[in-house]
């Protein structure tokens, strides 16, 4: 049985490793390389509370991780045996609900696999070690009546839960970012105010519509962004640069070009933008 054990934390090291590099790109990378499309399957990174979702994936993995190692270190305790399976489960559904609103809602014609149905994959893998090793210690019935159990003990509190979830989902599905945070008037004004500079001034930002920095930048600027004179990079599809990015040299995104000819590659501060193009600017938050 330890080998079932080793399993679930092999593919639980792979879980991290992928969500880690994700977790990387999406959060500290300074933008996107136009040579390699997103990982989210042609579309931004789906994110949660301002943070992308393979972070939640990230933490996840890891937890699993260290619960494989605990199971092993104290074989006895069926504690950590329950825990596996518990966030198994939920890392399963979690990626689930994810994978269908990628494919079906913000990616309707994806140009490779988002992400998530990649962690679906390895989630279903961790549930399926987890069921045999629960059989294989003969477990399985003790567990099955207990979730019976208590699932008709509370069965209130989980219509409940179940309500909650449905609202949630139906608020991230919209993703109306007025409901976590709004620009002050004030704020707004100042934004727009240089969003309209920048466009008089001939300041162009080269981008990609699967490109999570791009998102970023353009959620920086929220309404205003429509004042920006934004030149899309990528191909229909992803599976390309158009002529006009190709002659303007553009490797990265996003690109701002300033009329001196001069750039700055990847997210750009209000502040940067602002002095590079010769804007006024008035302590514009960022």
């Amino acid at each position: 049985m330890k080998l079932l054990q080793i399993a679930i934390a092999a593919v639980a090291v792979g879980g991290i490793l992928f969500s880690g590099y994700l977790t990387y790109f999406n959060l500290f990378g300074p933008g996107c390389d136009a040579a390699v499309i997103s990982c989210s399957g042609g579309g931004a990174a789906v994110q949660i509370f301002g943070l992308p979702t393979c972070v939640y994936g990230l933490v996840m993995f890891s937890v699993i991780f260290l619960l494989a190692l605990a199971s092993i270190a104290k074989p006895k305790e069926e504690r950590w045996y329950r825990a596996l399976f518990a966030i198994a489960v939920f890392g399963f559904l979690f990626s689930g609900f994810l994978s269908l609103y990628e494919l079906f809602i913000a990616l309707p014609h994806p140009t490779s696999l988002p992400a998530c149905v990649y962690g679906l994959a390895m989630y279903t893998v961790l549930v399926g070690l987890n069921i045999y090793l629960f059989r294989k210690r003969a477990q399985w019935a003790r567990l099955t009546r207990d979730i019976s159990h208590y699932a008709h003990n509370n069965a209130v509190f989980l219509m409940f839960a179940g309500i909650v979830f449905l609202l949630g989902s139906i608020i991230f599905v919209s993703g109306s970012p007025s409901i976590f945070s709004k620009l002050s008037t004030e704020e707004s004004a100042r934004i727009g105010a240089l969003a309209q500079c920048l466009a008089d001034k001939n300041t162009v930002v080269y981008g990609a519509y699967w490109c999570p920095h791009c998102q970023n930048q353009k959620k920086a600027f929220g309404e205003h962004w429509g004042k920006i004179r934004y030149v899309e990079c990528s191909l229909p599809g992803g599976t390309g640069m158009t002529d006009e990015c190709k002659a303007a040299g553009i490797k990265g995104y996003p690109t701002w070009v300033f009329p001196d000819g001069s750039r700055i590659e990847g997210e750009a501060k209000f502040k940067d933008l602002a002095e590079r193009a010769g804007c006024a600017y008035d302590d514009v938050a960022q």
